[in-house]
């Protein structure tokens, strides 16, 4: 009897002592939380575009993120590089962190260090490390090998067992809705270990959440939505949130103001680097240089169109048109493209935004976000109300023609190729 109760202690001490050695022991860890929006953590180099911090939770985690630029064919990517106290520990461990996407490669600069292959759970990635003893510190270095921005977060290396990541996902940083709309579009977040949560608004003036994450629209403004999960002892606590704009019903909205090239290359000039004006204008312009309609790799068009306007048509001052669209913010056709629906010497109306974009020290004045309003007085299609089978043809420039005409006509209330 002694000696079954004594195996029995025995066996108990074990599992006692295997639990306290399984825990999880946190050797380093990151969420960025100290910092600001702009700020540059130490050890961050810049890819194709900034490394920086973002407050913004699309990696996963919670506000503020890193993100680590992107590559291009002549700049490496984007990095963020740590150097790890190790205080006296050694062995097996683990690396931990969470990315939007799998972009991120993991080296390491110290010898006697060694990193496994990940293991990918959602947006949680979890590296073998092992480190040999009397190692006093490692180096980590986080690359962005794609040609695209990734987001980092909640970086951690341990030893033992970590808890489960708990896998809570809204799928963006931001939305915007207006308030008595019939197409807004909520977030849904994303519970796939279909854990319990808590939501809730931080500005119930603005929008409420009730228990089911159904959203009521109250008044304009903005406020922050977060799902709660509070942890357990297999989970780990995770808050996702996101910032919902409300905007007010949409009326007819304020009456946009037309301004000469001139006149929007005064108003680029007093903007700040890389700032975009929150007003819309419309300009008017005389298209420089041969118009450059955006292709993929395939030749195929995107639709859009990067040009040059001044207030003459031989004119040195210019506003660089950033790929406009065409009449009704649509995409320019194949049709219409072919046709030469814009070239040089052609007089335009375009509405859009006005943006001050700074790059390597050089200055571009651009109109950003726009579209064709007219070409050489013609403003599209709506301008033709035709009945008739038999009805005239006209030109986009608004001139009747005949059957003789090559290019695109507008007939019938509806542009055609002519041949």
């Amino acid at each position: 009897m002694k000696k079954i109760l004594r195996v029995s202690l025995m066996a108990l001490l074990a599992v006692f002592g295997m639990g306290n050695a399984m825990a999880e022991d946190v050797i380093w860890s990151e969420d960025f939380s100290s910092y600001a929006k702009d700020d540059v953590p130490a050890g961050c180099v810049d890819g194709a575009s900034a490394t920086k911090i973002y407050n913004e939770s699309l990696a996963g985690g919670t506000a503020p993120e890193l993100l680590i630029g992107k590559k291009s064919d002549e700049v490496a990517g984007g990095s963020y590089t740590v150097t790890i106290n190790l205080n006296g520990k050694s062995g097996e461990m683990f690396l931990q962190y969470k990315a939007n996407y799998d972009r991120i490669q993991v080296t390491t600069t110290t010898a006697g260090v060694t990193i496994g292959e990940k293991e990918v759970s959602g947006k949680s990635y979890t590296y073998p490390l092992t480190v040999a003893s009397g190692t006093s510190s490692m180096t980590l270095v986080f690359t962005n090998v794609y040609a695209s921005n990734v987001r980092f977060d909640d970086a951690k290396v341990y030893q033992g067992t970590a808890k489960k990541p708990a896998g809570l996902d809204w799928g963006t940083g931001s939305r915007s809705v207006t308030i008595g709309a019939d197409d807004n579009v909520f977030p849904e977040l994303k519970n796939e270990n279909g854990l319990p949560v808590t939501f809730s608004s931080s500005e119930t003036s603005v929008a409420t959440i009730n228990g089911s994450g159904v959203i009521t629209l109250v008044a304009a403004g903005t406020t922050i939505i977060s799902a709660e999960f509070a942890g357990n002892a297999e989970y780990e606590a995770q808050t996702v949130s996101y910032t919902l704009t409300v905007k007010d019903a949409e009326g007819p909205g304020p009456e946009v103001q037309s301004i000469t090239v001139a006149q929007a290359l005064t108003i680029i000039a007093g903007l700040e680097d890389n700032k975009t004006t929150t007003e819309v204008y419309q300009v008017t312009g005389y298209i420089v240089g041969t118009p450059d309609f955006q292709t993929r790799t395939d030749g195929s068009y995107y639709g859009n169109c990067n040009f040059d306007i001044a207030d003459n048509a031989s004119g040195t001052d210019l506003l660089t048109v950033f790929r406009a669209k065409g009449f009704d913010n649509k995409n320019f056709t194949d049709e219409e493209i072919a046709a030469g629906i814009l070239k040089a010497g052609d007089k335009v109306v375009l509405q859009g935004k006005l943006q001050k974009f700074v790059k390597e020290g050089n200055t571009t004045p651009e109109m950003t976000s726009c579209y064709l309003i007219s070409v050489n007085g013609s403003t599209g299609i709506q301008n033709i109300t035709v009945d008739d089978v038999n009805a005239p043809a006209y030109s986009l420039d608004g001139r009747r023609v005949d059957a003789n005409f090559r290019g695109v006509v507008i007939k019938n209330g509806k542009k055609l190729i002519q041949k």
